[in-house]
Formats: C-alpha cells, sequence, structure tokens
C-alpha cells in the first residue's frame, strides 16, 4: 500500500493532475490577450498611416503653395524701380558737353539670360508640380490641355525644355522651336491706370545724376526686355507678356482643380 505522503498516493495522483478546465481557461485568455494586442498593433499602425498620409497631404500643399510663390517672384524680378544700375556718360570738353545714356549697359547678357531662364523654369514647372498635387489629392489633371491650347503657356514649357535637353529636334507643343533675341534692359514708364497718377524721370545733364518721379500708381522701372522668335526668327512675341500670360494661365487652371492660391 502506498503511504498517504506518497507521489504515488491517490490523493497527490489528483493533486497533480492538470485540470483541464483551467488549462482551457489559460489558452482562451492567452487567445484574448493576443488577439487584444493584434487589435491595439493595427489600431496603432491605422494612426502611424493617417499621420503619414497626412503629412504627405501637407508636405504637397506647402510645396505647391511655395512654387507659386517662387513663380510670382521671378515674373517680378524682371523688373525693378532701383534705377542705380542706370550708368550715364558725362564728357566736358572746352567747348562741349557731352551725356550718354545707354540703358544696355545696365546687365551683361549672361546674367539677363540667367534671370530669363529662372523665370521659365518657376513657370514650367508648375505643370510637375499640379500633377502630383492631382495625383495625391485624387483630382483630375488637365495641365496637358493647358499646354497643348494655350499658346503662351506652350512657348515657355518648350522654352524650358530646349533650356533642358540643349535643343527641339522638332516642332514643339507650340508648334515652334522658340528661342530668345534682344536680351537687354530698358526703362519703362506708366502712368498708371487711377485719374492723376503718372511718372518721369530726368538726368542731370551736367552730373548725370538719375532722377524719378510718380504720381498715384504711376511708375518708372527698369526692365528685363526680349523678343521670342521662332526657328526661322519669325517674331512670336514679347517675352514678358508672354511670362505674365502664362502665369494667369497656370493660376485659373491651379484655382480650376480646387487650390487656394496664396495672396501676394
Amino acid at each position: 500500500p502506498h503511504s498517504p505522503h506518497s507521489p504515488h498516493s491517490p490523493q497527490n495522483q489528483k493533486r497533480n493532475t492538470p485540470d483541464a478546465s483551467t488549462n482551457g481557461g489559460s489558452r482562451v485568455l492567452n487567445q484574448v490577450k493576443q488577439t487584444d494586442w493584434v487589435l491595439s498593433d493595427l489600431a496603432t499602425l491605422g494612426k502611424i498611416i493617417g499621420a503619414i498620409h497626412f503629412q504627405v497631404n501637407n508636405m504637397v500643399d506647402v510645396l505647391l503653395d511655395r512654387k507659386i510663390r517662387q513663380m510670382h517672384a521671378a515674373l517680378d524680378d524682371l523688373a525693378t524701380e532701383d534705377l542705380t544700375d542706370i550708368k550715364p556718360t558725362v564728357i566736358r570738353g572746352t567747348n562741349f558737353h557731352y551725356l550718354k545714356v545707354d540703358f544696355k549697359d545696365c546687365g551683361d547678357e549672361s546674367k539677363l539670360a540667367n534671370v530669363a531662364e529662372l523665370v521659365v523654369n518657376n513657370i514650367a514647372v508648375m505643370k510637375d508640380h499640379l500633377k502630383v498635387w492631382c495625383s495625391t489629392k485624387g483630382k483630375l489633371f488637365k495641365g496637358d490641355d493647358l499646354i497643348n491650347s494655350n499658346r503662351s503657356v506652350a512657348l515657355i514649357h518648350d522654352l524650358w525644355n530646349i533650356n533642358k535637353h540643349g535643343r527641339l529636334t522638332s516642332p514643339g507643343r507650340s508648334g515652334h522651336i522658340p528661342h530668345l533675341e534682344g536680351l537687354q534692359k530698358v526703362v519703362t514708364l506708366s502712368s498708371g491706370t487711377t485719374a492723376g497718377s503718372g511718372s518721369c524721370m530726368t538726368i542731370d545733364p551736367i552730373t548725370g545724376k538719375v532722377s524719378t518721379t510718380t504720381f498715384g500708381d504711376g511708375a518708372v522701372e527698369l526692365s528685363l526686355s526680349a523678343s521670342v522668335v521662332d526657328e526661322n526668327g519669325v517674331f512670336l512675341g514679347d517675352f514678358v507678356d508672354i511670362c505674365s500670360k502664362a502665369v494667369c494661365a497656370w493660376e485659373l487652371e491651379l484655382k480650376s482643380a480646387g487650390i487656394t492660391l496664396p495672396v501676394l
């Protein structure tokens, strides 16, 4: 006979036998804990994905807003009210006094070309940035339709492509192979748009000092000037005018896509 204290006694065997109901409960409890962990992990993952989606959307908005501002800043840089670059030549002789003013001397061609290329690039890249914005927001992109239907936008796009690739082997989106001619600085005097406005510029014949006077919204500006011509040298339009029209066209397209333009 087994001793009551023996491990083989019936009492101890019963005490050492696993309780099926207790083990089953532990397994269920572990499964519940694992399920809670999975659900908690999925919830966390959902929050992370939501945060990333928000950041991507916000980043696209911020970048497009910056590009719109850059486009306007580059366009504004084509003209300035700072006339200090104007350097009249004054020559005095015994019996004569000579004064010469040549606005072409206000900037070398390479610097003017840089200014022109900057505004072309900032206008043309609007296509790609709008395309990314539309893709992110689930909007229909119509930038290519604008390029194909608007002459000014197409000319800017072609000038951009030529600058990137060095040349076009066939007519571009505008139907031409455009390039710039006659890059120079000119002085423009505007009488403004309101009654009583006006402007004037004077040069002292003795000292060569340049002075300006404006009334109302009149203005005197030193501006970049150039002509856009085709592959045969045929005049296609004034460069600054084409840039201004292209900017306006892109702004209308941006508004049409549902974009709120920055206040400039």
